[in-house]
């Protein structure tokens, strides 16, 4: 197969992964990612509410690996074709630049990655860098997919849950400060309130519940949704860009 094809499979197969990806995150949120316990402080005359969070399934930071490999994958297997009109290509990359300032050392890169290219596709390869963003340059798709990508080649991707507790209804507004105390442990929340006030703990909904991919020492924290905004991009912003380089 040659042609953007190659590309466009990749993707496709990326897209897979990301559907995989949302049934498995479904059936943990479903089994109950948490654990809660409620009960009287005595000593303290405290009534407490201790919220545990469940370690999220390795399966699902694998899940979330492919599908970031893959669309990784379809942009490199893109510079390759576009490389292969001209011959059998060499050391291929679609280049991703880091950082709002373009160093001589980062064009020299970028050239290397897309010799025998056509300047034209050069050209559109040049437009879609994040540094165009400028200071923001790391809110862009495709700055995000080469992160956490690198990320994922040296080890696992980390897989965190991340909760918040929907609004207790028998709290008037600004009691959430006067009223209740929240403490944020390694493991979940501990929410607690006088005694006498327990009453203004009473939960009618269940806690929110969040899966992030990345978020610790690595600065880059991605959710199933954002991981779907990147394919997207690919999809509908990039590889349409270059459909003309390539016979019908």
């Amino acid at each position: 197969m040659d042609g953007i094809e190659n590309a466009q499979t990749k993707l496709a197969w990326a897209q897979a992964h990301l559907k995989l990806l949302d049934l498995e995150i479904e059936k943990f949120l479903q089994s109950g990612p948490y654990t809660l316990t409620a009960g009287d402080d005595l000593e303290h005359e405290r009534y407490v509410l201790r919220f545990t969070l469940l370690e999220v399934p390795v399966h699902i930071s694998l899940i979330a690996g492919d599908a970031i490999y893959n669309m990784r994958s379809s942009l490199d297997q893109l510079v390759w074709s576009l490389a292969r009109l001209k011959g059998i290509p060499e050391r291929t990359a679609f280049p991703i630049l880091d950082g709002p300032v373009l160093t001589r050392d980062k064009l020299r890169s970028f050239n290397n990655s897309l010799k025998d290219v056509p300047q034209g596709a050069i050209c559109e390869i040049a437009a879609l860098q994040p540094h165009h963003r400028g200071a923001d340059y790391k809110k862009h798709p495709l700055w995000r997919l080469n992160e956490i990508c690198n990320l994922d080649k040296h080890r696992r991707i980390p897989a965190n849950g991340s909760a918040s507790v929907l609004h207790f209804p028998n709290l008037v507004p600004g009691e959430e400060k006067t009223v209740l105390k929240i403490d944020v442990t390694e493991t979940g929340y501990i929410i607690s309130a006088p005694i006498a006030l327990k009453h203004k703990l009473e939960l009618h909904d269940k806690m929110q519940f969040a899966i992030h991919f990345g978020g610790d020492i690595s600065g880059i924290s991605e959710s199933h949704g954002s991981l779907v905004n990147i394919y997207k991009f690919i999809a509908e912003s990039v590889l349409p860009r270059f459909e003309g380089f390539f016979p019908s």
